[in-house]
């Protein structure tokens, strides 16, 4: 926090915008059409449908691991673990250390794999690899051999690592394609808005994630001695859910446009 707000302020005033590239673009009675304002901005941010595919996926991806795929922690704690919180915590903290060192020896490969499959079919094998990873929790999540979730690992590293440098790379190409139709850099406004719906998202995300651990029925006092069912949901809604929402999330990246 004390270095932040001067390095922020050096960043503002000492980064050089890239030169204006104005076209002259007409309409069909050959009269110079204006820039465009503020709102029709938003507009045409909004009516791109490559920038609403690319934020639907952030979104699919956020969903099913920020409602559903954080249920694991529970169903590790109670299920695995039999209601032993320190146990179950110091074993997520395991998980998240060896996903973590894999990821980043894995930033490399997914360069190349950009350049050598293009970027949406590495998204594509990305969403492939997280769902799997989700859908393999129904059967290595096991009572007493925590051991077997090691197995994950390699799935959720590969697929949160390709999927959050892709995703951001592909923002950058559809900024080129919007300049392209409309004749305008428009970085910011495209950030903006995709930032505006993405908070807007999270609050219901937020809500949402408490309420799914509502649906369940989870009670944290009665430990590994939860009433019938609670478990079983808590393993469904971790694992089966989010490996459906991943996998029909590939369909956004059917016949996308911007390669190479």
């Amino acid at each position: 926090m004390l270095f932040r707000s001067p390095a922020t302020l050096i960043m503002f005033f000492k980064t050089k915008e890239r030169a204006p590239i104005r076209l002259e673009r007409k309409d069909d009675a050959g009269d110079v059409i204006k820039n465009m304002g503020f709102f029709r901005a938003i507009v045409e941010t909004a009516k791109n449908f490559n920038v609403v595919r690319v934020f639907f996926l952030m979104k699919v991806i956020g969903i099913s691991n920020g409602i559903f795929m954080y249920l694991a922690m529970y169903v590790n704690i109670f299920y695995v673990f039999n209601g032993d919180k320190g146990a179950g915590a110091a074993q997520a903290a395991q998980l998240a250390i060896v996903t973590m060192i894999i990821s980043f020896l894995l930033i490399p490969v997914t360069r190349w794999m950009c350049k050598r499959f293009e970027k949406h079919r590495t998204l594509a094998f990305s969403m492939v690899m997280l769902g799997t990873g989700a859908g393999l929790q129904w059967v290595l999540y096991i009572p007493g051999k925590p051991f077997f979730q090691f197995i994950l690992t390699p799935f959720l590293a590969v697929g949160f690592t390709a999927f959050y440098i892709v995703i951001n790379a592909m923002i950058a190409d559809i900024t080129d394609d919007d300049e392209l139709r409309t004749g305008e850099r428009r970085e910011a406004m495209i950030g903006a808005v995709m930032s505006f719906f993405n908070k807007a998202m999270d609050v219901f995300q937020n809500f949402l994630a408490g309420a799914v651990l509502v649906m369940a029925g989870l009670h944290a006092a009665s430990g590994g001695d939860q009433a019938d069912g609670v478990i079983w949901n808590l393993r469904f809604m971790s694992s089966i859910i989010p490996c459906v929402i991943i996998f029909s999330g590939i369909i956004l990246l059917w016949k996308y446009p911007l390669t190479e």
